[in-house]
């Protein structure tokens, strides 16, 4: 809601020696001198998953890999869990100290040949009594968001609240801002 030209954000980032990918971009427009709208796309996701069900023949009947039996090497498949979110973003600001908003969003999760699919609303706030001091409020999920899976069973994302504050102080030429936060899950 602050913002007085459009900004763009691109991101990629590397977990425990690239296993876990994520990657976000996003645009905000300001909308006017106090409305900002933002659309974003976030991809999390682990990819090159080796799939071995089919891999092995159970000379037992047992249902346990055992030393009698091998793997074939060649029918090892690969397959992704991933999840994709597009955010659809309103920002604005109320008063010169009171800004809020809400995003909602579109969800698509895979793994390896299911898939689901879901929809999301987040609302937020941040006020600022003083120059320095700012409190916020997040709120995620806060319908409770469902995935439904093409298994045919659904998955549900409960809310969770998240409280912040920060305190920015002016210090060698730069700005420390030490924050505090909190998160709330409801389970």
């Amino acid at each position: 809601a602050l913002i007085n030209y459009p900004e763009v954000v691109v991101m990629h980032e590397e977990r425990f020696g690239s296993l876990i990918n994520y990657d976000f971009a996003g645009v905000a427009i300001p909308y006017g001198p106090d409305v900002s709208l933002g659309l974003s796309v976030l991809r999390l996701g682990v990819d090159g998953i080796p799939d071995t069900r089919k891999a092995w023949t159970d000379n037992n009947g047992n249902g346990v890999f055992d030393n009698t039996e091998q793997l074939d090497y060649d029918k090892i498949t690969y397959f992704n869990a991933t999840d994709w979110a597009l955010y659809f973003t309103y920002a604005q600001r109320s008063s010169s100290g009171l800004m809020y908003g809400v995003n909602i969003k579109l969800i698509q999760r895979t793994l390896a040949d299911q898939s689901a699919t879901g929809i999301g609303f987040d609302i937020g706030a941040v006020y600022s009594p003083m120059t320095n001091l700012s409190v916020g409020v997040n709120a995620q999920d806060i319908t409770t968001t469902l995935l439904a899976w093409s298994t045919g069973r659904n998955e549900l994302v409960p809310p969770t609240i998240k409280l912040g504050a920060t305190n920015s102080i002016d210090l060698l030429g730069g700005r420390l801002s030490p924050a505090v936060d909190v998160d709330v899950p409801f389970e």
